[in-house]
């Protein structure tokens, strides 16, 4: 700071030395004020947000939103609120049992998170075929809109894609691939089914 302070005796005798002949003295007066400020400010780096995502919480609030038959209901004529619970059920016996058991942040390219990762879980309650990367992936995208606004806040602004992991009981299905940024907009409303939908890729 004291280099500074001596210098600025230099600077400003230099500029009314060089404006002397040319210029007039209002000239004079703002080219001493623009000195001064710039010897005078100090550049401020604002850090970049560092973000430890919550991944156990995540993986607890996407499966603990209750009946996935739930959504609008609201008793129905016969006025029943064990309905969705009752849905819930023939579910888990004729259809399949699904759950979100993992979600992760892995480190890329020199420790930068650009990947979110879900891995989600389906069971069949048959021996019938039930589970596809398909409906594993809307289900998993109705719990992220759920849950759209603490989900969102923990992803690390680095992160530019999403990918969920499917698999029927412990085995992987395929990979399921989406953009954030796209995904952010669907979630948001900025994109509907179709637009959304076009831009998913799915990798057995």
């Amino acid at each position: 700071m004291k280099r500074s302070l001596i210098l600025v005796p230099i600077v400003l005798f230099a500029i009314l030395n060089a404006c002397a002949t040319n210029a007039n003295p209002e000239q004079v007066q703002v080219a001493v004020v623009q000195t001064l400020t710039a010897l005078s400010w100090t550049p401020t780096f604002t850090p970049y947000p560092t973000l430890n995502p919550d991944e156990q919480t995540i993986v607890n609030q996407m499966n603990g939103m209750g009946s996935i038959y739930k959504d609008g209901y609201d008793g129905g004529s016969f006025g029943d609120p064990l309905f969705p619970t009752k849905l819930d059920q023939l579910e888990d016996f004729m259809g399949a049992n699904f759950i979100v058991f993992d979600a992760v942040f892995p480190q890329g390219k020199n420790n930068v998170v650009t990947l979110f990762q879900i891995n989600a879980r389906c069971e069949c309650g048959t021996n019938r075929p039930c589970c596809t990367a398909e409906r594993m992936f809307i289900l998993t995208m109705k719990e992220l809109f759920l849950n759209r606004s603490y989900v969102t806040s923990q992803v690390p602004t680095t992160v530019e894609t999403m990918q969920v992991r499917c698999f029927d009981h412990g085995i992987q299905i395929a990979l399921v691939s989406a953009a954030w940024k796209d995904v952010q907009s669907f979630l948001y409303g900025e994109l509907n089914g179709l637009q959304f939908g076009s831009r998913v890729t799915i990798t057995p």
